[in-house]
């Protein structure tokens, strides 16, 4: 152990708490179908993605000696763990390789253990659901604050409509220095009636005081956020949406071998033309448009195949009902792939022609940056967050939101015209390289970070 590296570990470059390990320490896509050798992953995380407390030294508050200041730790509170795994889990590791060490708290279910693989500490919650609960929710604002009495972040972040009400309340009340609001979409759609709407944005104004700084990750409701004066224009920001785009979502990766043996793995023909949607099986993703489109479709051209890639939702009002269940029965053209693990999502962006999203409400798709991204055009709602994943006629086709004539119409197009659909890849290719690099979002977020805890004199670096 030396005074460059207290852990006695062998630090990486730039991060005293992360260390390179053997192939026992690997984790790779071989084991999905389509990924071509796989992406190691060479680096795990001390205790468990957490940097301990240790006895402090001379110095600023921060430090743990004279060359050195502690590093910082982060909460990050989501709704559910597969947001933390599918949605934060790379952009957490990143802030970890920049000396922040990050850990998420959650309800359990089997994305926990996705989570705590990236080299990322799990914190469990048995309080927190989705769907709202005034008792529940009560004693999850109480286990929270308890939760951050006894961890001292330094950093909580929030997510979502529920933990940016209770998970806020609670770290406000614990004394956490710095708090900081991720708003995923206002929680109604756009062409809901202002009695839907009026509750949201009052609920979200009143929680807007208990933090420091709120991101946005679309810019229509950062518009919304700054004409009701949720905070000052300093405390306020837009954030995007990003993922891996030039790691795991590379589509040089895949080759037609690839493809043709991922579709065979589910039991798809192996040639001809594959559309598909990823995202929560509920009507709220446009399921009822989605199923209409696929049959339209398949009377004009019968040799293409639908997919619906993703989990049933049965915690949220608008999981699929009996009748759905028997729509997709009888649309033999549509085939279910359930929900696969996050490993295996660039392999089966790989196998798609065509990505569609007829979702009524977002806040911005990380399916459809992962399209991108992947080089795949897109047809999605003209909605907000949708509006900024797809450049309309360069990287995809925007349609109206329930309008199932006018989804077939567009699909109708794309599958007769390979140029076109090659176009759009390419130049969604390039926007995802522009626009969705995870490392510029993490980067935005880290200044914002630093600035916070400046400002409230509690200075951390990276060591």
């Amino acid at each position: 152990m030396s005074a460059a590296n207290p852990y006695g570990d062998e630090p990486d470059a730039g991060n005293p708490h992360v260390r390179i390990c053997g192939s026992r320490g690997r984790v790779t896509a071989r084991g999905y179908p389509g990924a071509r050798g796989g992406t190691p992953t060479l680096v795990t995380v001390a205790q468990g993605g957490y940097a301990p407390r240790r006895p402090r030294a001379t110095g600023p508050r921060c430090g743990v000696g004279p060359d050195m200041l502690r590093t910082c730790k982060t909460i990050h509170v989501t709704p559910a763990p597969m947001s933390l795994a599918t949605l934060l889990g790379n952009r957490l590791h990143l802030l970890q390789r920049a000396g922040m060490a990050a850990a998420g708290l959650s309800s359990v279910d089997d994305y926990s253990s996705e989570f705590t693989k990236l080299g990322l500490r799990f914190l469990p919650s048995k309080r927190l659901t989705r769907t709202m609960d005034p008792l529940s929710d009560l004693l999850f604002c109480l286990e929270s604050y308890r939760l951050f009495q006894r961890e001292q972040p330094d950093i909580v972040a929030t997510y979502g409509l529920k933990p940016g009400i209770y998970a806020r309340l609670a770290a406000r009340l614990a004394g956490v220095p710095v708090v900081v609001h991720t708003s995923w979409g206002l929680f109604f759609q756009d062409d809901a009636p202002w009695y839907r709407k009026l509750p949201i944005l009052l609920l979200e104004k009143a929680s807007a005081p208990l933090c420091d700084y709120a991101f946005s990750e679309n810019r229509d409701d950062l518009a919304r956020m700054q004409r009701w004066h949720f905070k000052s224009a300093d405390r306020l920001g837009y954030l995007g949406n990003a993922t891996d785009v030039r790691g795991r979502f590379d589509p040089a990766r895949f080759d037609a071998a690839a493809v043709r043996a991922t579709r065979a793995a589910f039991g798809l023909a192996p040639d001809g033309l594959v559309v598909g949607v990823v995202g929560r099986l509920t009507q709220s993703k446009g399921l009822s448009e989605f199923l209409a489109a696929a049959q339209a479709t398949a009377r004009r051209h019968p040799g293409v195949q639908f997919v619906w890639i993703g989990p049933r939702d049965a915690s949220r009002g608008d999981g699929i009902s009996a009748s759905d269940r028997r729509a997709l029965a009888a649309a033999k053209s549509v085939t279910l792939l359930g929900n696969q693990p996050h490993a295996a999502m660039p392999a089966l962006y790989a196998m798609l022609d065509i990505v569609v999203l007829p979702s009524h409400r977002e806040g911005f798709p990380r399916s459809l940056v992962e399209a991108a991204a992947m080089a795949r055009p897109i047809v999605a709602t003209d909605i907000r967050g949708c509006r900024e994943a797809v450049d309309h006629g360069l990287t995809g086709l925007l349609v109206p939101p329930r309008d199932a004539a006018a989804l077939t119409q567009s699909l109708v197009a794309l599958l007769e015209d390979a140029g076109l659909r090659q176009r759009m890849g390419h130049a969604g290719r390039a926007k995802a390289l522009r626009e969705f690099d995870e490392e510029q979002l993490v980067a935005r977020i880290l200044e914002v970070y630093r600035k916070l805890l400046d400002q409230k004199g509690k200075p951390c670096r990276p060591a």
